[in-house]
């Protein structure tokens, strides 16, 4: 699979099956945030934050299974 194709299959996971509050998440996380500083900020629990990144890779995990 080329670079292309990748970008084009890693853009359609996230604008087509992560919610907005998940895009946002990856957002930060490519920012180097952790997921405290995450919690903290959005005032939710680190569990809430945890279950968020489970969501995503099990997403993940189907999209390119």
């Amino acid at each position: 699979m080329s670079v292309l194709e990748r970008v084009f299959l890693a853009q359609e996971f996230l604008t087509k099956l992560l919610t907005s509050r998940e895009r946002m998440l990856v957002a930060v996380f490519s920012l180097g945030f952790s997921q405290a500083q995450v919690a903290r900020a959005w005032g939710v629990s680190d569990p809430s934050v945890s279950r968020m990144v489970k969501r995503i890779r099990l997403k993940a995990e189907r999209y390119w299974a």
